[in-house]
């Protein structure tokens, strides 16, 4: 359920934005690869990860939803736990300096989108975390009737498909940060 609140966001200054650069869903993009290169190489977007717990019965996400039915009726503990890394796009904030954000979600400071005037992106470019986060004087939040359980683990949900894609679109940015080293551009 999308949320806007112009006049809102404004008075607020965007608290929310200067500490939480939002994460993008793969469907937010019409082409994945070529957008996250784009974004990437621009300075735009970061690549950032979740470490998550995931059920080895039932291949469920533990940590966030809870211990699913089959960790919870297994007696056998090996069963229960799998840590497993979690790749997203997401927009950068204005203290980091590379496209690896290296887990840094909560360090890298004011989203590089935040104007005085708001979010220089139209609502629809925005990131999905920004596209639902409810507006509220006191305390914004992130709301989406779509997702059941944790946003945040339905947004990991949906990127686990594409680990391929944003380690091939890793990839193709480090060679070319790596020619732009050697040719001095």
């Amino acid at each position: 359920m999308p949320y806007t609140d112009e006049e809102l966001c404004k008075r607020c200054g965007g608290k929310c934005c200067h500490n939480t650069p939002g994460h993008y869903l793969p469907s937010d993009f019409e082409n994945l690869r070529k957008e996250a290169v784009e974004g990437l190489s621009s300075g735009t977007m970061v690549i950032d990860f979740a470490e998550l717990d995931f059920c080895e019965l039932s291949g469920q996400e533990c940590s966030f939803l809870g211990c699913c039915e089959s960790c919870s009726k297994s007696s056998d503990s090996k069963y229960h736990r799998q840590i497993k890394e979690v790749k997203f796009l997401r927009a950068r904030g204005i203290n980091e300096k590379t496209y690896d954000a290296n887990g840094s979600s909560y360090n890298g400071g004011q989203c590089i989108h935040l104007t005085s005037s708001g979010c220089r992106l139209p609502f629809k470019e925005r990131p999905y975390f920004c596209r639902i986060l409810k507006p509220d004087p006191i305390n914004c939040h992130i709301e989406d009737k779509d997702s059941p359980g944790s946003v945040w683990a339905y947004t990991y949900e949906k990127w686990l498909p594409y680990q391929k894609v944003v380690e091939e679109v890793e990839e193709e940015i480090t060679k070319q940060l790596r020619a732009e080293i050697i040719t001095g551009f």
